[in-house]
C-alpha cells in the first residue's frame, strides 16, 4: 500500500470512529504527541487526555453526527505526512440538523511503521466582516 493509500485509510477509520462516536478507536488513530487547534474552546488541546475531553463533549452534544471530508489532498515523504481537505461536521441536536463547513489541515507520523495523526487544526471560513461562513457549499 503507498503512504498516501495507507493515510487515507487511518482518514477513513478516524471519520468512522467519530460518526461512530467511538472515542477509543478516535484515539487509536493518534500519536502520544497529538495536539489539536480547534473552532470550539480551548483552541489548543495537547495530548491524549486533553484530546479525550474534547471529543468526548464534542460527540456528546449530538444525538447522531454527520462528518465527511471532501477534496482531501494528502502529501507524504518519509515518516511525516500531512492532509487538508474542506470538511463537513454536526448532526442531530435536540431534534434539529445542523452541520457546519470546516477547513481542516492534519498532520502525521509513522510510528512503528503505522500512520498516526499528530496535529489537526480545523477553522471555519470568514468573510470580510468577521462572521463565520458556516454553510458554504462544497
Amino acid at each position: 500500500m503507498s503512504e498516501e493509500a495507507a493515510i487515507r485509510a487511518l482518514l477513513d477509520r478516524f471519520v468512522k470512529a467519530v460518526c461512530a462516536k467511538d472515542l477509543e478507536a478516535m484515539l487509536a488513530c493518534t500519536a502520544p504527541a497529538i495536539a489539536t487547534f480547534d473552532v470550539a474552546a480551548p483552541l489548543k488541546n495537547r495530548g491524549p487526555e486533553a484530546v479525550r475531553v474534547l471529543w468526548k463533549a464534542t460527540v456528546e452534544a449530538y444525538e447522531t453526527i454527520e462528518y465527511a471530508m471532501h477534496e482531501v489532498d494528502v502529501f507524504a515523504s518519509g515518516d511525516v505526512g500531512f492532509s487538508r481537505s474542506l470538511n463537513t461536521f454536526g448532526g442531530t441536536q435536540g431534534g434539529q440538523r445542523s452541520v457546519v463547513t470546516l477547513q481542516s489541515t492534519i498532520g502525521f507520523v509513522r510510528i512503528d511503521g503505522a500512520w498516526k495523526i499528530v496535529h489537526e487544526h480545523a477553522s471555519m471560513p470568514f468573510d470580510a466582516d468577521g462572521k463565520a461562513l458556516t454553510s458554504l457549499a462544497i
